[in-house]
């Protein structure tokens, strides 16, 4: 027995429509890629202000509290207790 010939099928790729969902799911992806690098500049700004602030607070508490400085035009002279 012979195989009969087969003819050629004729196939609708649909390339204008696969073309439009792939822009928009190139275009989602994008977006958010774009939107998670937002937050995570926002989280690094945010965790910089904080060790920021942490550091000035540390740095308050280092500095040894001011003193009153001496006035040397008029030297202290205790008084005699009588």
């Amino acid at each position: 027995m012979a195989k009969e010939n087969t003819k050629p099928q004729e196939f609708t790729l649909h390339t204008q429509q696969r073309a439009v969902k792939r822009a928009m799911f190139n275009y989602s992806v994008a977006t958010k890629l774009y939107l998670e690098q937002v937050q995570r500049k926002r989280v690094e700004k945010l965790q910089k202000m904080i060790e920021e602030e942490e550091i000035r607070l540390m740095r308050k508490e280092m500095i040894p509290r001011a003193q009153l400085m001496p006035l040397f035009d008029r030297p202290f002279f205790p008084q005699r207790s009588i």
